[in-house]
């Protein structure tokens, strides 16, 4: 259950953004006031919302949040992340939706405490339920959890808990970032780094970071230990069915 200032925030957001979420189902169209813009953003992932086309609806407003700033506070980070994940069956657009404005939010603030607090919970869901009943849509979400925890930690600790270890890779990955981030003040920022790429090609912005980093002789041991750990340990695990997937025999990687 939310708390008493929290559910009072929901009610002012149900009360801003109920005239913008009829016209959004109707239209498909989004408000261009930020204000009202961000008490949508919240109002929509709270499954007690009738909501005859969620998934539209929200796939439309992550457009919105890939692009723009929106004002909202820690509160309504919290309320949003809360709402999502404390459904009856939690599942992936919401929860999606909710992490992408901790994002924003974690941008603009890094490190703030009750944020934070909350992505640590929604790690906690992750790691012991899957999202629709399978592991494809906990794999998209969690690993990007993961990384705004990791990213947000305190300064001076490095989270490795970035470093997923379900496989045959993670272990040995993360053992080696141990032995490495010993004495390494750029530690934190450099496995941070690496973990931050979700598909397709780098931004700018994380090559310039890697292009900084790439003349430090413990970042490169660092990307060697890990690049040799892949051809040593193979790309699956043996059984994907432990993981819920389907995949077939002549897709399964393994090391010769």
């Amino acid at each position: 259950m939310i708390d008493d200032d929290l559910a009072a925030r929901l009610d002012r957001h149900r009360r801003e953004a109920g005239p913008a979420l009829a016209v959004a189902l109707m239209d498909g169209e989004l408000p261009t006031d930020r204000n009202v813009l961000a008490a949508l953003g919240v109002l929509v992932v709270d499954e007690h919302v009738d909501i005859e086309r969620p998934s539209a609806l929200l796939e439309l407003l992550g457009e919105q949040l890939s692009g723009r700033s929106l004002p909202w506070d820690e509160e309504d980070v919290c309320l949003a992340l809360q709402l999502a994940s404390q459904a009856d069956q939690p599942t992936y657009l919401p929860l999606r939706t909710a992490v992408r404005m901790a994002e924003q939010y974690l941008r603009q603030h890094p490190g703030a405490m009750r944020a934070v607090a909350e992505l640590r919970r929604v790690d906690r869901l992750l790691s012991r339920d899957r999202l629709h009943s399978s592991e494809f849509f906990r794999a998209k979400l969690h690993p990007m959890v993961r990384r705004l925890v990791a990213a947000n930690a305190p300064a001076g600790l490095v989270d490795l808990t970035v470093i997923d270890t379900s496989d045959r890779w993670g272990p040995a990955a993360r053992d080696v970032a141990d032995r490495l981030a010993e004495g390494w003040s750029d530690a934190a920022g450099a496995v941070n780094l690496l973990a931050e790429p979700r598909g397709g090609r780098p931004s700018r912005a994380w090559r310039e970071r890697a292009e900084a980093l790439a003349g430090d002789d413990t970042f490169r041991a660092l990307v060697r230990g890990w690049l040799e750990l892949v051809a040593d340990a193979g790309l699956t695990t043996a059984d994907p069915a432990v993981h819920g997937w389907d995949v077939p025999e002549r897709f399964l990687l393994t090391a010769s």
